[in-house]
């Protein structure tokens, strides 16, 4: 679970993971760029909508990332 610390780190990590620049990453989980950008530079007065937008992508990019590490 992603704490409200650690939102604008998560994203980041999460958009570079995937290679995709800001456009990219908010077509790809429903918001606009400068939705993204707000929320990676630690502006969280986002609609609580956008944020759960974001976890699933968020968690499977993760949970990806640590699977490829553990082979």
């Amino acid at each position: 679970m992603i704490t409200l610390e650690k939102i604008p780190a998560s994203i980041r990590a999460t958009r570079a993971a995937l290679d995709l620049n800001q456009e990219e990453f908010g077509k790809l989980v429903g918001l606009s760029r400068p939705t993204i950008a707000r929320l990676e530079i630690g502006i969280l007065n986002a609609r609580m909508t956008s944020i759960v937008k974001l976890q699933p992508v968020i968690d499977r990019t993760l949970s990806s990332l640590i699977l490829e590490r553990r082979a």
